[in-house]
């Protein structure tokens, strides 16, 4: 009777087990939605360095480039810098650090600039009897945005180091203290260049937003017609007007070059032609061709039809650019184009073509 009621409450037992609802599985979380890549901006490393004895050195920037390189971060070479030095160091050193990190960024392509000084002083020397000398560095970095000049980040950092001689204390000091600095220098950058792309209203830089490859963006040309005789124009230097560095002017005008080559309204006098029609007039490319009387003046020397002139300017955050193609013979402006908007200085590359399209939009020698 006992071993009957045992059975009895074991299948109890197994058909209450049977009849339970199994236990719901726990809501599957919301799964976080994909952040947007942004993809790192193009560094430009120009670091002023001294060694014990006060002449140039280059420990620190190979250090910077080794370091953005295996964060997969693109650089201008190295080797571009240095054939360019000069120039660099002056337009840093007459315009400033913001404005001539901008115009450099410009030329160069950089989207952001690492600036800063490295230097490395001797403190002591034959320690304790020995033939050792004792070194001391000091690194300072900044990232400079391009478009804006603005500081994204910023770090300092000092160190010693133990050697026989100058040369080799100076390279130990200042590649530690460089390497301190620079994994300072890089997570902060990185985030200041997040910030700026995810602002209400901020851009990433020209470059960036051509590696997005935004096929929506591409500005069509008006094309000519096939019958079209395409006839001699001269592309004068851009001029700089309120709020523009002269810097900015080679840059644009290299783009607007390109965008009129390729439209095929114009044949276009060639670079190496202009050069020596004017070293033969003594007429310098820098030279201001802003008015309708200038440009049939500079057209007639270049044996030109047309003379394509034409300005930049910046009023508030607005940039604005006005191009203008003038017809030597006449003197007459046969069409103009101009382009505006506001932001920061990536604009200029786009309203640059955006005001070719417009000038040309609607032209035809032929019927005039």
């Amino acid at each position: 009777m006992r071993h009957a009621a045992r059975l009895c409450w074991i299948c109890c037992l197994v058909w209450l087990a049977g009849c339970a609802s199994p236990p719901s599985p726990p809501p599957e979380a919301d799964k976080p939605e994909e952040e947007p890549r942004i993809p790192p901006p193009r560094v430009m490393v120009v670091i002023t360095e001294k060694g014990a004895d006060g002449q140039p050195v280059a420990e620190v920037a190979p250090v910077a480039m080794r370091q953005l390189l295996v964060r997969n971060i693109p650089v201008v070479d190295q080797a571009v810098i240095q054939d360019n030095r000069e120039k660099i160091q002056s337009l840093l050193t007459g315009a400033g650090d913001a404005q001539g990190a901008a115009a450099i960024g410009m030329q160069f392509g950089a989207e952001v600039i690492i600036r800063g000084e490295a230097e490395v002083r001797r403190t002591a020397t034959g320690i304790r009897g020995s033939n050792l000398n004792s070194y001391q560095g000091t690194v300072n970095l900044r990232a400079i945005h391009a478009d804006d000049g603005g500081i994204m980040a910023g770090a300092t950092a000092t160190g010693t180091a133990i050697a026989l001689d100058d040369v080799s204390g100076a390279a130990r000091t200042l590649q530690s203290t460089g390497e301190q600095a620079i994994k300072q220098l890089l997570p902060a950058m990185l985030n200041g260049w997040r910030a700026v792309a995810e602002r209400p209203g901020g851009a990433l830089s020209l470059s960036a937003v051509l590696r997005a490859d935004d096929a929506e963006d591409t500005i069509i040309l008006p094309q000519p017609p096939p019958e079209h005789h395409p006839e001699v124009a001269a592309l004068w230097r851009l001029t700089p007007q309120t709020g523009v560095q002269e810097e900015w002017m080679d840059p644009l005008t290299e783009t607007l070059h390109t965008v009129i080559l390729r439209s095929g309204w114009f044949r276009l006098v060639t670079r190496d032609d202009m050069a020596k029609i004017m070293a033969e007039h003594n007429i310098q490319l820098s030279d201001i061709c802003d008015t309708t009387e200038r440009a049939v003046e500079f057209g007639r020397i270049m044996s030109a039809r047309k003379m394509l002139i034409g300005t930049v300017a910046k009023l508030g955050n607005t940039y604005q650019i006005v191009l203008r193609l003038v017809d030597v013979e006449t003197g007459e402006i046969e069409k103009a184009g101009r382009a505006e908007a506001r932001g920061t200085m990536d604009v200029l590359f786009r309203l640059t073509q955006l005001a070719a399209a417009d000038m040309l939009q609607g032209y035809d020698h032929n019927a005039r």
